[in-house]
C-alpha cells in the first residue's frame, strides 16, 4: 500500500515537472526565440503608418497680398480594414450607405488604411457622426479653392490628392506642394479611442508660395 502510494507521489511528481518544463519552455519561444516575432505582430495590430502632406502653399497675385488658390479643409472617412471591431456592422453601414466602399473593402480585408469617402457632404459627415461605429474615422483633409474665376486657366487645378494637374498648379507643384511627413498612430486597445500616440518618424517640409505677375483686379 505504501509504496504505491509512493509510486503515485513520484508519478504525479513527475507530471507537474513536465508541466512546469513545457511552460518555460513556451515562454521562452515566446519572448526569446520569437520575441521578434510577437513584437511585430502587436504593432501590426495597435499601430499603423500614414503619410501625411503638408498644407498646399498658396498661390498670390503680383501684390503679394490678393490669393488665387488657397486650401479649404474637407471632411473625408476612413476605415482600418485588417482591424475592425464591429466588421458586420461596418459591411452593413457601407453596404446601404456607401456602396462602393463595401465593395472595396471585400478586397481590402488585409488592408491598414481605406478610405470610405473623400470630401464628404454635411450629410454624410452627421450620417457617419450617428452610425455609432467607431471603426469609422472622420480625417481632415486640405483641398484647393480658387476665388478668382477669370484666372482659372492660367492657375489650373489640383487633383482629389492635392496634386496638380493643369496650370501653375502643375508647372509648380514640387515648389507648392512640399514634402510629406511620415506619421505613426498608436492605437489604445483599452477604449473607443483610434489612437493615444501620435509620432512624426519622417519630417516632411511646407511649400513655398507662388507669386505671379498678372493682378486680380483687371481679371475680375
Amino acid at each position: 500500500m505504501k509504496r504505491s502510494y509512493k509510486i503515485r507521489i513520484v508519478f504525479i511528481f513527475f507530471v507537474f515537472m513536465l508541466l512546469y518544463t513545457a511552460i518555460i519552455i513556451n515562454l521562452s519561444r515566446i519572448q526569446i526565440w520569437q520575441h521578434e516575432f510577437f513584437t511585430n505582430l502587436g504593432d501590426k495590430q495597435y499601430s499603423m503608418t500614414l503619410t501625411k502632406n503638408p498644407p498646399r502653399a498658396a498661390i498670390y497675385d503680383r501684390t503679394k497680398t490678393r490669393l488665387l488658390a488657397l486650401n479649404k479643409d474637407s471632411i473625408s472617412a476612413f476605415i482600418v480594414p485588417n482591424n475592425l471591431k464591429d466588421a458586420d456592422g461596418v459591411k452593413r453601414f457601407l453596404k446601404k450607405h456607401f456602396p462602393d466602399a463595401a465593395t472595396r473593402l471585400t478586397h481590402s480585408k488585409d488592408q491598414k488604411f481605406m478610405y470610405v469617402k473623400r470630401k464628404l457632404s454635411d450629410d454624410q459627415i452627421t450620417l457617419i457622426a450617428n452610425s455609432n461605429l467607431p471603426d469609422i474615422q472622420l480625417l481632415h483633409e486640405p483641398n484647393r479653392f480658387y476665388p478668382l474665376d477669370a484666372a482659372a486657366q492660367i492657375i489650373g487645378i489640383t487633383d482629389i490628392d492635392n496634386q496638380g494637374v493643369a496650370g501653375i498648379e502643375l508647372q509648380f507643384n514640387k515648389q507648392l506642394a512640399g514634402t510629406p511627413s511620415t506619421v505613426t498612430l498608436e492605437k489604445d486597445a483599452r477604449s473607443g479611442r483610434f489612437y493615444f500616440k501620435k509620432e512624426t518618424t519622417i519630417p516632411g517640409t511646407l511649400g513655398t508660395p507662388v507669386y505671379l505677375t498678372i493682378d486680380s483686379d483687371l481679371n475680375s
